[in-house]
């Protein structure tokens, strides 16, 4: 089209209509529409472009997370919409939708994507925010969450790679994130972890139980060493899921993963495994409010710039 804007006018319209748009992802476009809470829902609850259904909820996560941000700041309590509410049970319930894609939807927006929507990022009140509004979806949808599990579980096969089965570990284990949220189902993701059926599961199960302060989770991790040490790229993924958990003592912990045993500057992976994965994904840790994540990260790349420039330049 030529015009820099065009004007549609439809007529004989009964009842003001919710548009579905981009139906199908059909421009890759940032679009603006004024969307109600309201009209988000109802469109991830009903609309039968799937691609709509993940972007309304996506949407509305958001604006959830963005209420909730402003409410920390001003020391109110926290509060869920029925909008958000009512659009997480029926795309929860959505027997007809395709797992991953299931998966996906459910998961909220990342921690850097919500910080890239403020000039100004209060880390504290993203990370507590977002965190509250996963274990309040876990307390409330608990029974729906754990029925899926269960049945993924008592489904799943041996081991394929496949589309069928990426998908339905992808929501399994989604599901197993919301879960161990709550103390009452931490041996969900034990139990996962040690049957060891395959890297995906047991790192989802490590992943989650690395963020609690149980001692378990020490066990699991000196596991998970023991039997994938001499893997290179598997202890990659130990050290990186390490360097992102959200545990009240992150960097203390990343403190000792650079003076471990298997921990080489002259190792590019490895060191982008700690040292990157700690400063891009590790918000807890990283900006600590008493400035020693930051001044932790400093003395690291100084260290490395004198044997790998290159590497020390990517990490900052």
């Amino acid at each position: 089209c030529s015009q820099q804007a065009e004007v549609f006018t439809f007529t004989e319209i009964q009842s003001e209509p919710i548009p579905s748009l981009l139906r199908g992802f059909s421009a890759p476009v940032h679009l603006e529409y004024d969307y109600s809470d309201a009209e988000l829902s109802l469109l991830a609850s009903a609309d039968t472009d799937s691609f709509v259904r993940w972007e309304s909820f996506q949407v509305l996560a958001l604006n959830e997370l963005k209420a909730n941000i402003s409410r920390y700041e001003e020391n109110q309590p926290f509060k869920l919409s029925n909008a958000m509410q009512q659009a997480f049970s029926c795309v929860l319930r959505n027997q007809s939708a395709d797992l991953g894609l299931l998966a996906l939807t459910i998961t909220l927006p990342d921690l850097t994507y919500i910080g890239e929507q403020f000039e100004v990022i209060n880390v504290d009140a993203v990370y507590q925010t977002h965190q509250w509004l996963r274990v309040t979806l876990a307390q409330l949808f608990e029974a729906d969450l754990l029925a899926i599990y269960q049945r993924l579980t008592q489904a799943a096969k041996a081991y394929q790679y496949d589309k069928v089965d990426i998908a339905s570990r992808k929501l399994k284990n989604t599901c197993l994130r919301y879960l161990m949220l709550l103390p009452q189902q931490f041996e969900l993701g034990k139990a996962q972890y040690y049957k060891q059926d395959n890297m995906t599961d047991a790192l989802a199960a490590l992943e989650a139980i690395s963020h609690s302060d149980s001692e378990e989770r020490e066990n699991c991790l000196a596991h998970f060493y023991q039997t994938w040490k001499e893997d290179g790229l598997v202890l990659d993924k130990w050290f990186a899921l390490q360097a992102a958990s959200h545990h009240i003592h992150a960097l203390e912990y990343v403190q000792a993963l650079v003076k471990h045993a298997d921990f080489h500057y002259s190792n590019p992976n490895r060191v982008r495994s700690v040292l990157g994965v700690f400063g891009r994904v590790n918000l807890l840790g990283f900006h600590r409010k008493d400035g020693l994540g930051y001044q932790f990260l400093a003395e690291q790349v100084i260290e490395l710039d004198k044997l790998n420039p290159q590497v020390a330049a990517r990490i900052v």
